[in-house]
């Protein structure tokens, strides 16, 4: 005995299965690792990836081939002794080698093959080209199954009857190496790729509902980076039509879908038309056409609905001054203006209100859960932007005193009060305020709450007195539009015809000196001057364009001529009167 090599000296394992020379040393291979001894010292190779190995065989291309019972690695000896095995090849079922290495046999190495012991017999394995592809196997086809049924080739065609159900392809790749080839399996006139694996994961091509017609089984043996083939086989296939497929039978389809097509596309044009003239006809019946909002029609049937169940506030609403727009400006411009006041109610609205035009110059609201105050805000907005318009589309020397004027009464949710008794209650508020000077919101409980009852419910000559009344005493004249001071001339006229009171008609006209222009502030500054120089029973209002009428009540010419002399007294001390003179006409009425 030499020597003893034990754990002292970096050998830990107790069975040592073969020592092979490797360069630099020798190789220990143990019953579960693999040392290495360069002659300074004994390692174990840890990066090894198995530890049950069996012999190492050293190749002329240094190329280490560690023979266990996974199978065959491959690496090279460089990796092997600086124990970085990390790059290797392994030789096992999946690469054709579908037994396993015997422990304690021995190797031999014939020229460029090396011959193995295994489980099953000694086996072959050439040494410089154990991964290339070899023409030691066979391809063809091992079955077609269509259905349950297996089809069989006649004069090599495989024929498949007319069918719609499952077809599965199975080929068969007998290698006779340890290569593992990659195979691209498909059919040629279907539609997909097919199927491209390795021998050993060889899967089944398989089809469903395959159109009629002739098809080429290709088998194909790929080199290893899949982009050449190596070898390929050929068979042909072909499957017969069924009724559906065949072109008699398509074309009467066609026919017959296009009259279906046709017939249906017909029924629902002539359906949708139809829905269209009902809803056209509905909205016709309901719509008013200028302002796009309910008609009285619409509105009755809307408000009907509403009152009762929800709580909020009905309001008439009537453009003041109206017809001067038509008769000065026309009635485009007319309508243009009852368009603006919808739009407006829209503005001044949400979802849950209803908005309707009830005929002329008349509008009619509902709006949910709005209080009086708010409805005096809606009304004031209104009228500041319903004069804007005008002015926009007349020009800013427009005089007419557009504005709006509203009756309103409170509904309550739960109330038995019908619509039609809740209309008629804001129509007398509006007559109230269309009385009062216009341009106002007044609600019907705020006029029947100034008179002194305990009735809810007042009726007669108390709720006229309560609707016809002016709120509050005024120390001011009484100023109204044309068409309503040509009501009050013909009634003084009378007065004084029948000896009960003689009034006075007094004519204003203001003009500008050389370039000042009569504006719409200096109208309303003279009208303004004659509100507080005028008594409370006298009654004024533009005429048109740059003239004013004063109706002086209980006044002979004499005094007349002292109050109009006064008014011009006092607007020549106004700031702006500079430039602009007043003259006037009188008669007695």
């Amino acid at each position: 005995m030499v020597d003893t090599i034990g754990p002292e000296e970096g050998l830990k394992s107790q069975v040592v299965m073969k020592i092979v020379p490797c360069r630099g040393g020798y190789l220990y291979v143990t019953s579960n690792a693999i040392y290495y001894n360069n002659g300074a010292q004994i390692k174990a190779l840890d990066s090894f990836p198995y530890s049950n190995n069996y012999d190492v065989f050293i190749a002329e291309n240094k190329k280490a081939w560690v023979l266990s019972s996974a199978g065959i690695f491959v690496l090279d000896e460089r990796d092997l002794l600086s124990d970085k095995a990390d790059n290797y090849m392994l030789l096992n079922r999946t690469r054709g080698l579908d037994t396993s290495v015997t422990a304690n046999g021995f190797y031999s190495l014939n020229g460029d093959n090396l011959y193995l012991p295994c489980t099953d017999g000694v086996r072959k394995i050439s040494i410089s080209d154990y991964d290339s592809f070899s023409s030691e196997y066979e391809i063809k086809v091992s079955e077609i199954m269509a259905g349950d049924d297996v089809i069989e080739p006649v004069d090599g065609v495989y024929n498949i009857p007319a069918t719609s159900g499952r077809l599965v392809f199975d080929v068969a790749v007998m290698n006779y190496s340890l290569s593992n080839p990659l195979l691209h399996i498909f059919l040629e006139g279907a539609d997909d790729e097919g199927i491209t694996c390795y021998q050993k994961n060889m899967q089944s091509l398989t089809y469903t509902n395959l159109p009629f017609g002739d098809y080429k089984l290709h088998v194909q043996v790929l080199d290893t980076a899949g982009k050449q083939v190596i070898r390929e086989e050929v068979f042909k296939v072909t499957k017969e039509s069924q009724l559906y497929e065949r072109r008699y039978f398509k074309l009467y389809l066609f026919v017959v879908g296009f009259l279906l097509v046709t017939y249906i596309g017909w029924a629902i044009a002539t359906l949708v038309q139809d829905m269209n003239n009902i809803q056209r006809l509905e909205q016709e019946a309901t719509k008013d056409p200028l302002t796009g909002l309910l008609n009285k029609r619409g509105s009755s049937e809307a408000l009907g609905d509403v009152i009762g169940k929800h709580s909020g506030i009905l309001a008439i609403l009537d453009l003041d001054s109206f017809k001067p727009v038509n008769d000065i400006y026309g009635h485009d411009m007319g309508d243009r203006m009852l368009i603006d006041l919808a739009e407006l109610l829209k503005q001044s609205s949400d979802s849950k209100d209803i908005l309707c035009r009830i005929g002329g110059d008349e509008f009619l609201a509902f709006y949910t859960d709005t209080t009086h105050d708010q409805m005096k805000e809606k009304t004031k907005f209104i009228n500041e932007e319903i004069l804007k318009r005008a002015k926009k589309h007349m020009g800013d020397d427009m005089s007419i005193p557009l504005g709006v004027s509203v009756g309103a009464v409170t509904v309550l949710a739960g109330e038995d009060t019908e619509y039609e008794a809740r209309f008629r209650k804001a129509d007398r508020a509006l007559y109230s305020v269309k009385n009062s000077g216009k341009h106002d919101c007044r609600l019907y409980e705020e006029i029947v709450a100034n008179v002194d009852s305990d009735d809810a419910n007042i009726t007669g000559i108390t709720e006229l007195r309560a609707i016809l009344g002016e709120r509050g005493k005024s120390d001011k004249p009484y100023r109204v539009e044309r068409e309503r001071m040509q009501d009050i001339y013909r009634l003084l006229v009378r007065f004084g015809d029948n000896d009960v009171v003689n009034s006075s008609l007094v004519h204003f006209t203001i003009t500008g000196n050389g370039e000042e222009q009569v504006t719409p502030e200096i109208m309303e500054l003279f009208l303004n001057t004659l509100k507080e120089n005028l008594r409370n029973v006298d009654v004024y209002g533009n005429d048109s364009g740059n003239r004013v009428i004063v109706l002086l009540t209980d006044v002979d010419l004499n005094t007349a001529v002292k109050i109009a002399d006064r008014i011009i007294n006092k607007w020549n001390t106004q700031p702006k009167s500079e430039g602009y003179e007043i003259t006037y006409e009188k008669e007695i009425l």
